[in-house]
């Protein structure tokens, strides 16, 4: 039960879009600082009234994370679904770099990179001189199911998105990863999906892939997670620590940075880079915008939105 001063908590959140620079598309995220320790229910709670698809919770630096040759700042970070607490999240740490990267004060002026510290997962995120982000996560390796359990997940992909070639089915546990091949270009981002039926797969993370007719394009995708509480995915991050090295192996492009497309309803594009030696792929991306809502002032401050004036009232 949520307590009378759990209800007058004051708390700073950022809101803003991930893989995108207009102000609609890409994958919409919340960031809540937080100073304090809360009750995992209370997290959920807050998850929930913000009503997005994951929620990010920061909280400052403990003094074993301060920052490292003036250059690197450690935060440590939580994300949330509306249903549960979440492994990782790949747009909502895009946000939360920026967040942090454009909030003064936060960091010192020479930090350009960020140690984001989760319970499973530390991601590092770097701002480059373009005024983008990249984020390097770890690369996942994939393995082929089965020729039973290929047959058993292509027929639930097909009675979910129709009728479509499946050319194979891999997974690394938490997903599993279909590749398809159009009719025709825009065939897959067309698809009207049924994602609950996607949830007979029975992996909580369903990706649909398939090679780009566009020459500036490696590869695009589709991202759902009934399971979770997420129907579709409007682009997901994580999901490109598999993808990224199963289309390099595929297409021979390596360790070269390359321009992806998932081909959600909202879509979004991203450039992706698998650094072999490391073991880790780096995410490149643009955010849209961020709004900083500041209880006390009582005003928003828009960040990365270049129409709008520095601070705008809302009551």
């Amino acid at each position: 039960m949520i307590t009378d001063n759990t209800q007058k908590l004051k708390v700073p959140f950022f809101a803003g879009n991930a893989f995108t620079t207009g102000p609609y598309g890409g994958n919409p995220a919340v960031v809540v600082f937080l100073q304090d320790e809360l009750p995992d229910e209370i997290l959920l709670g807050i998850a929930n009234n913000f009503n997005q698809s994951v929620i990010t919770f920061v909280y400052p630096p403990t003094p074993e994370d301060t920052e490292v040759n003036g250059q690197t700042a450690s935060f440590r970070i939580r994300w949330f679904s509306t249903l549960r607490e979440i492994w990782l999240c790949g747009h909502g740490s895009f946000v939360a770099a920026a967040s942090i990267f454009d909030t003064p004060g936060l960091v010192s002026a020479g930090v350009q990179s960020l140690r984001l510290k989760g319970k499973h997962n530390t991601l590092t995120a770097r701002r480059v001189d373009d005024g983008q982000i990249e984020l390097t996560l770890g690369a996942k390796d994939v393995e082929r199911v089965t020729p039973a359990q290929e047959k058993e997940i292509g027929d639930i992909v097909k009675r979910s998105i129709g009728d479509i070639q499946i050319l194979s089915v891999w997974t690394d546990k938490k997903f599993v990863l279909v590749e398809v091949e159009e009719k025709g270009e825009g065939d897959l981002a067309s698809r009207k999906v049924d994602t609950d039926t996607l949830i007979e797969t029975g992996y909580p993370s369903n990706i649909i892939t398939a090679g780009s007719s566009d020459p500036d394009v490696a590869f695009i995708s589709r991202v759902f997670h009934p399971a979770q509480g997420l129907a579709e995915d409007p682009v997901c991050g994580s999901a490109h620590g598999l993808l990224t090295p199963y289309w390099s192996k595929k297409q021979g492009f390596g360790d070269k940075q390359v321009s992806v497309k998932q081909v959600s309803p909202r879509g979004g594009g991203l450039d992706v880079k698998w650094n072999i030696q490391e073991g880790t792929v780096t995410l490149r991306v643009g955010l849209s915008f961020t709004a900083v809502l500041d209880w006390h002032a009582g005003r928003i401050r828009w960040l990365r939105y270049p129409n709008c004036p520095p601070y705008q009232h809302f009551w």
